[in-house]
């Protein structure tokens, strides 16, 4: 059986589902070190016969080396950067003839920090990470600043849970919109708390209602909205398979985010035939939407300029937006599980068989 170790900050449901389907496809067992679970975010996640986790507050350098030893790891996938311990551990396997994955959702944002990073990248990422792993095109440019070539970057780390966000063809679309995240304000929720206090009249009259779900500091303040209005409704955190089931009839989903490196909710629910409205600021709208196809774009921090675009749709008819929620479904369906495992696979048979791509040049033929 192969092993692989997972080392992460922020274990999430849906990271978990992704590990899940490949160790069930492919016969594997994956060991995570991780973090304490976010309190915004309480995946409950205990593992099973394929997936072992450990604390990382039990886990050091020597003892994760034992782990490795223990079970004969080869292949290691790093997403906690800032540990140096992990960053030694990947060292350790790298030099050993092992292979390491660095993950990456950080945008390209041409900061003096990341140029920094790009000039010296042999020392703070080529000599722990033989590959790395990009959610999308804003990843992969950053990827390919810090000296990696085309063929050692992986595309689509991220993936909703295909199996529990199903593509759903639709005739009709409530009249609803739907926020689900972490109530932070780098999610852009003092933005959608201002456009609430702005529309909440105006989705009443007009028989619509906003549905905000998750955890943090500013829940009470969408408990409060929702006491006073009818049309807003407040739902604390939800675990992934019980959202999937309160949220599966649709609605335009909304993202308001301030920076938003990827995010995996833009995903699944354009998997299950959403219009989408997001702001400038997240990372996925490259991926997932089109203005006009199938939802709009929106200032980054204005709640007027969100508020405009939410009475956009509340003037379409419940066709027009099942219309644009098929088209969803569309851009949604070339990321799955089922693609997220055969990439890592194939990543992992390629190294180990010592296949070797020839960098791109120049021909007569451009």
């Amino acid at each position: 059986m192969e092993n692989i170790l997972l080392l992460y900050t922020r274990y999430s449901g849906y990271v978990d589902a992704s590990f899940q389907k490949y160790a069930n496809t492919f016969n594997a067992r994956i060991h995570v070190v991780r973090y304490p679970v976010d309190g915004a975010s309480p995946f409950q996640l205990t593992g099973n016969n394929q997936i072992s986790l450990y604390n990382r507050s039990e886990y050091d350098y020597n003892k994760i080396l034992e782990l490795i030893k223990e079970h004969n790891i080869k292949v290691v996938l790093c997403a906690g950067w800032r540990d140096k311990e992990y960053l030694k551990v990947c060292r350790y396997v790298l030099r050993e003839g092992g292979l390491t994955i660095g993950l990456v959702d950080n945008q390209w944002m041409g900061t003096l920090k990341q140029k920094v990073m790009a000039k010296t990248s042999f020392f703070f990422v080529k000599r722990f990470f033989k590959k790395l792993w990009v959610p999308g095109t804003y990843q992969f440019e950053y990827a390919r600043r810090l000296g990696y070539a085309r063929f050692d970057i992986m595309l689509n780390y991220y993936t909703a849970n295909t199996e529990l966000f199903k593509t759903t063809h639709r005739t009709s679309m409530p009249k609803k919109f739907i926020y689900v995240g972490r109530l932070l304000e780098i999610k852009g929720v003092h933005v959608l708390l201002a456009a609430l206090k702005l529309v909440a009249a105006d989705l009443q009259k007009a028989g619509w209602k906003f549905v905000v779900i998750g955890n943090g500091p500013h829940a009470t303040e969408f408990e409060a909205l929702a006491n006073q209005y009818e049309s807003i409704e407040y739902i604390p955190f939800l675990q992934q398979k019980e959202l999937a089931e309160r949220t599966m009839d649709g609605g335009v989903f909304v993202l308001p985010s301030n920076y938003d490196a990827w995010s995996v909710a833009v995903h699944e629910y354009a998997c299950i035939g959403c219009p989408l409205l997001l702001s400038e600021a997240v990372g996925s709208r490259v991926q997932f939407l089109r203005q006009g196809f199938n939802g709009d774009i929106f200032v980054t921090g204005s709640p007027e300029d969100l508020v405009k675009k939410m009475k956009g749709f509340m003037e379409k008819s419940s066709g027009q937006l099942a219309e644009m929620g098929n088209r969803s479904s569309l851009l949604a369906g070339t990321i799955n599980l089922d693609i997220w495992a055969y990439t890592l696979k194939n990543a992992i048979n390629e190294f180990f068989a010592g296949t070797i791509y020839k960098p791109l040049k120049r021909t007569h033929y451009q």
